[in-house]
């Protein structure tokens, strides 16, 4: 199932707010987000040295240059291909090492053979229904060793930005991923704001 033009065009308008020139202040900016820091840390503490990840949703980029500063092999894809060339530019000005592509999430068992070490991906599953989870998540599990994911929690703090989120528990999280095998599900976030505003698996 794929997402129709709209919204692709809607998240392009999202990420393109930030002018180039300030995107090396906005990414050092990362070191002041909490929630981001320990998401990736995960992604970084699963991942072999040298390993190989894949981001699906881009948005920024920033997660897969901050792993590539890392040394880790760093891949990307996004359904919007002004999100993939945007990626592209930051990685360049960052000089980061991530290489990005067009990709959908729901084509990603057929389109992509490769194996990765970890496939993971932050603010995006909240925006689909529970079938659809499942399914991008199934594809996900064949292609790599480990899936680590964060999503906003029923405590998330701030309006959001599409309308379409949907903010639940762990317990219902447990649910809709009963069909995996899941290492840790969990509350986390910022400890200024509770650290309960994000949910990470």
């Amino acid at each position: 199932m794929k997402n129709n033009e709209s919204t692709s065009s809607r998240w392009a308008n999202l990420y393109n707010q930030v002018p180039l020139c300030d995107v090396p202040y906005h990414y050092a900016g990362m070191n002041a987000s909490p929630f981001l820091l320990d998401y990736l840390t995960e992604v970084l503490r699963v991942c072999p040295q040298g390993g190989r990840t894949l981001e699906t949703g881009i948005g920024s980029g920033y997660g897969a240059i901050w792993l590539s500063e890392r040394g880790i092999q760093a891949e990307g894809i996004d359904y919007s291909e002004t999100i993939v060339e945007r990626g592209k530019q930051i990685n360049n000005l960052l000089r980061g090492t991530a290489q990005f592509r067009f990709g959908d999430i729901f084509d990603f068992y057929l389109a992509d053979t490769t194996h990765y070490d970890v496939i993971h991906h932050q603010g995006v599953l909240e925006h689909f229904t529970v079938p659809q989870i499942r399914a991008a998540l199934s594809q996900q599990v064949a292609r790599a060793n480990h899936v680590v994911f964060s999503v906003p929690s029923v405590n998330y703090p701030f309006d959001p930005e599409f309308g379409d989120e949907r903010l639940m528990t762990v317990e219902d999280w447990q649910y809709i991923l009963s069909p995996f095998d899941i290492a840790d599900l969990r509350y986390y976030g910022d400890p200024r704001l509770g650290g309960q505003e994000q949910i990470l698996c």
